[in-house]
């Protein structure tokens, strides 16, 4: 919860968040950093670039050679990193565990030398009985491992002789972990092991090593990265650099990276400073967060809770069943961090129609058919109830803002319903200057009729309609679309023209990109948004 704490402050100050996204460069012209290239091929242009990586992934990888001094490529080629580190995830019995045994503890065997001997056990759930089932205990234990481990992209990564060695070296820490806990192994329930390769793939750390180069003479916290890197305007902070490893030390690397830029920009440094209010809560050990019951309607009281019940899947079924695309796990995971506001946003990132689609979405065929929850449970996470929540929760701050001003292309949308107005929303973000015209007196098209007299529904279209409009959209209703000759004039004022309606008589000609509307061959809400964003997207891309 604490990285998702601090990504509710960084959202509700204007920032953003991406998962899931990698970072395949770092654009720089005439040694100046302007942005960065993600492995999608999207870019992301900025007037500064932080870079909070290893060395390693730095310098020939992020950064081209091109760009970098021989002699510099050389000397971050060199660095010695910390030893690569072998994980394992348990489950064992609570009878298993010696009573008086601490949440974190440290076995080294030989104190002479630093080896894979040095396990350091930790056993959280005695704090958090959350974390795992009752009369169990989650059981997580780290070590250095001085074998050679193939990077994820070697064949040799899950090849028979990798698995041999990763079985071989995971037994070997459970029998170690027996000299101080004996029994333990019979009492193991369930377990998972992380290699260094498992680290390297999951986390980008090189070789498997935690930490950044290794504290040794020759490359010493002073002859690390600094904040300032030798390229205008990129900057570092992490393990690699001055700082160090550890979470105290890697945190003043973001604080130091912050202050030389705030100094550049005439700012004031950050400091310390005092607050009114100490936002620190004592519970008694072990702590058990509240019960919630799925049964339970979605109230401000209980929404974390009900968001929590996501699994965070690596591969979400959920995500994959939506025919928008939402990130699913994301927005629960923002809700079970009282970040409503970013919740609301990363849905419509995808999808406008946010709270209509909770309550219209024939969820249990979509993105709940397959939730993991039901493994285990019988019943998915409620994504479509909390979706309509927390739209309608967060409020006008829950939607996205143009970032540019209307000063881009003239675009045309024809019809009212979702697929034209999403297309219409996401122009808009982009800058375009949207006009709709529409046949309706009104935006909503169908929608207005398919609402009839469900008063939950009324409200929720009518605040989606309120947000999508938001952005400087001009909607003109009541127009005459019915015949081609309707066009001609619209065509000849804009640059380009989305037909998201029926009815209209003959070939509308070139220029015109046309979509299917809500309701028409059973296309239902959510994937005429979808259809509408994408269609924005192409738009986006030939103007």
């Amino acid at each position: 919860m604490l990285p998702n704490t601090i990504e509710k402050a960084f959202e509700r100050c204007g920032g953003q968040a991406l998962y899931r996204h990698r970072v395949d460069e770092i654009l720089l012209h005439d040694g100046q950093a302007y942005g960065v290239r993600l492995e999608n091929g999207v870019e992301i242009q900025a007037e500064r670039v932080i870079a909070n990586t290893t060395v390693w992934n730095i310098y020939g990888k992020l950064v081209r050679p091109e760009h970098i001094a021989p002699e510099r490529l050389k000397w971050a080629q060199s660095l010695i990193p910390t030893f690569p580190s072998m994980t394992l995830y348990m489950v064992v019995d609570r009878e298993g565990i010696p009573k008086d045994i601490f949440p974190w503890e440290i076995y080294i065997e030989n104190r002479k030398v630093i080896d894979s001997s040095d396990l350091t056990l930790y056993i959280n759930s005695l704090v958090d009985s959350t974390l795992c089932p009752p009369d169990h205990l989650v059981v997580m234990a780290i070590a250095p491992n001085m074998r050679t481990w193939p990077s994820p992209d070697d064949p040799g990564y899950r090849s028979e002789a990798y698995e041999a060695q990763k079985q071989e070296e995971a037994s070997r820490m459970v029998d170690q972990i027996e000299l101080h806990i004996p029994g333990f192994r019979a009492h193991l329930r369930s377990l998972i092991i992380g290699t260094p390769s498992t680290i390297e793939r999951y986390l980008l750390k090189n070789g498997g090593a935690v930490g950044g180069p290794k504290n040794q003479i020759g490359q010493e916290m002073l002859k690390r990265l600094h904040a300032r890197s030798e390229w205008k305007r990129l900057y570092f902070c992490g393990d690699s650099t001055v700082m160090g490893t550890g979470a105290p030390a890697t945190l003043v690397s973001g604080i130091g990276a912050a202050n030389v830029i705030l100094r550049e920009l005439h700012l004031p440094d950050y400091d310390s400073r005092k607050f009114p209010k100490q936002f620190v809560h004592f519970v008694d050990q072990p702590f058990r967060r509240p019960a919630y019951s799925p049964l339970d309607a979605v109230t401000g009281e209980n929404a974390a809770l009900a968001a929590a019940h996501c699994q965070g899947c690596q591969t979400p079924a959920c995500v994959t069943g939506c025919p928008a695309g939402i990130d699913i796990p994301g927005f629960l995971r923002r809700m079970e961090a009282g970040n409503f506001t970013g919740a609301g946003r990363l849905i419509r990132e995808m999808n406008p129609f946010g709270e209509v689609c909770g309550l219209t979405c024939a969820a249990d065929f979509t993105c709940q058919r397959n939730c993991y929850r039901r493994d285990f449970t019988g019943k998915p996470v409620r994504i479509a109830e909390l979706q309509r929540w927390v739209c309608a929760e967060a409020g006008d701050e829950g939607w996205l803002k143009p970032a540019l001003p209307a000063r881009g292309a003239k675009v045309a949308v024809i019809g009212g319903g979702p697929s034209a107005l999403s297309c219409a929303y996401y122009l808009a973000l982009a800058g375009c200057r949207v006009t709709i015209f529409a046949g309706e007196d009104r935006p909503g098209g169908k929608l207005w009729e398919k609402s009839g007299s469900d008063p939950a529904l009324r409200a929720g279209l009518q605040r989606d309609l309120q947000g999508i409009l938001s952005g400087g959209i001009n909607f003109r209703g009541s127009q005459p679309l019915g015949k081609k000759a309707d066009l001609d004039p619209i065509l000849a004022e804009y640059k380009a023209v989305y037909l998201a309606t029926a009815g209209l008589d003959g070939d509308p000609g070139p220029g015109v990109l046309v979509g299917q509307e809500f309701l028409m061959n059973g296309v239902t809400v959510v994937e005429a948004a979808a259809q509408g964003r994408k269609s924005a997207l192409e738009i986006l891309r030939h103007l």
